[in-house]
């Protein structure tokens, strides 16, 4: 199905390791350790202890993965959409992709991302079967519907204001 499966094995490393940072930070054996590590006072160890505790209830927890799970749903579906506008024939199963081009499009190298995401999707799209002319294209235009048209809807909402 892919050329190679090795963005198959960066997928899973990378949850992996979400999983295991979203495990220490919310033992609080674990975070007691690293935070006296560090010299921060106990009284600020508390109150991150409370904090954390108060996040992952169980009732904001389900709330928060409820409408994370809509968001990711939704940028699929507009991805998916926007992918086979671009060419029909593209394996559907390239908009997989997104969640590396959303991690690697907020790391603060470039301006917004740019150039690092559109390396990123570039390689993934030719990894996976498609053209990298296709992975640019989608590239930019993803960025121009997720970013620059709301970032001009609020500034204009800002000056009026």
């Amino acid at each position: 199905l892919f050329k190679n499966i090795n963005l198959l094995y960066i997928s899973i490393l990378l949850t992996l390791s979400v999983l295991i940072v979203v495990f220490l930070i919310t033992n609080e054996k674990t975070t007691s350790f690293v935070l006296t590590l560090i010299k921060i006072p106990k009284e600020k160890q508390e109150e991150y202890i409370y904090t954390m505790s108060q996040v992952f209830k169980k009732e904001v927890l389900f709330k928060t993965l409820f409408l994370s799970f809509i968001y990711i749903g939704t940028a699929f579906l507009g991805a998916l959409i926007l992918l086979k506008s671009m060419d029909p024939l593209a394996n559907p199963l390239l908009v997989f992709s997104l969640p590396l081009l959303m991690l690697f499009g907020n790391i603060p190298i470039t301006i917004s991302g740019l150039g690092l995401r559109e390396f990123v999707t570039v390689y993934c799209f030719t990894h996976l079967g498609a053209t990298a002319e296709l992975g640019f294209s989608f590239s930019i235009i993803w960025f121009i519907m997720t970013v620059l048209i709301p970032g001009l809807i609020g500034f204009f909402f800002i000056l009026k204001k």
